[in-house]
């Protein structure tokens, strides 16, 4: 499991130009080896992901969603 951040710690959390106010978003911070991911409204909790689960998931959600067996995405 990749390491969180101490408390103390000041990170350069990012979050997508395309949010608005009333739309939930995620903020990302790096801090090697870990991709940091929190919720922009609720900062209490943040997940903590390798530099190659973020890698997959990034290219995961560029190709779009996929057809599940029934042709439903």
């Amino acid at each position: 499991m990749p390491p969180l951040p101490s408390g103390r710690e000041v990170l350069g959390w990012r979050k997508s130009r395309a949010s608005g106010a009333d739309v939930g978003c995620v903020e990302v911070a790096c801090r090697e080896p870990s991709v940091l991911v929190r919720d922009s409204r609720d900062r209490s909790t943040v997940l903590a992901f390798s530099s190659a689960q973020w890698s997959a998931f990034l290219r995961r959600v560029g190709n779009g969603p996929r057809k599940g067996p029934a042709g439903n995405a």
